[in-house]
């Protein structure tokens, strides 16, 4: 999980360092969340069309039931 809660602006180089994470995770068989992105931040990753790469979660409870594929309560 990447907890983006106190993030106001990202610029291509964060964006960049999210998508090498993503892959990163991948090629390990894994996966990253982000966490309770600002409205600018929703707004970046739609921009770039990085939103249909992930999902992006509310709380730290929904990214961790995606997890272990359990539903939060």
């Amino acid at each position: 999980m990447i907890d983006l809660s106190s993030v106001d602006y990202v610029d291509s180089g964060e964006l960049g360092i999210l998508v090498g994470l993503y892959i990163a995770a991948k090629n390990r068989s894994g996966d990253i969340k982000p966490v309770s992105p600002s409205q600018r931040v929703q707004y970046a990753l739609g921009h770039t069309k990085l939103n249909t790469v992930f999902w992006i979660y509310e709380t730290f409870d929904d990214a961790l039931a995606a997890f272990t594929g359990r539903v939060a309560r």
